[in-house]
């Protein structure tokens, strides 16, 4: 649960890439997937520092979301991403190390991202998150 080795691999992969010239130093979507889905498969434990920030993060985009449903009847995208993102964490991912920490759950989320997002940033989501699940592995024993 510790999020310092797996920030350190993000950032290993990011040095990485960019002396392999696939990533420029000023695209900054695609570093910041990166890193954050090097600690995203932790958001399924309550005292990880990654759920602390998105629960944080969510409820003040859930309370505006409402105020802008209610008074200016827009924001309702806003209002659903932050009611799907509490039904996840709460009824979803109710147990640590279990769907968060798959390779297919992995390639799902991450296929999303390349979608939504672009092919570049999807791949370095992908990279993120796979590198915190192998450096889950190689340190922690199951």
């Amino acid at each position: 649960m510790n999020f310092y080795p797996h920030l350190l691999g993000a950032l290993i992969i990011i040095i990485f890439l960019i002396q392999l010239h696939f990533l420029n130093v000023n695209e900054y979507q695609p570093l910041f997937f990166l890193l954050f889905f090097s600690l995203f498969p932790d958001l399924d434990h309550p005292k990880a520092i990654i759920r602390r920030i998105c629960d944080n993060l969510f409820l003040i985009i859930f309370f505006l979301s409402l105020f802008f449903v209610i008074f200016f009847s827009i924001g309702i995208e806003f209002f659903i991403f932050s009611c799907f993102y509490f039904f996840l964490t709460r009824f979803i991912f109710f147990k640590h190390r279990g769907i968060s920490h798959n390779i297919l759950f992995a390639c799902l989320v991450c296929g999303v991202i390349a979608c939504i997002f672009g092919a570049k940033s999807g791949a370095c989501a992908f990279l993120g998150y796979s590198s915190h699940l192998l450096l889950d592995n190689a340190f922690f024993k199951w």
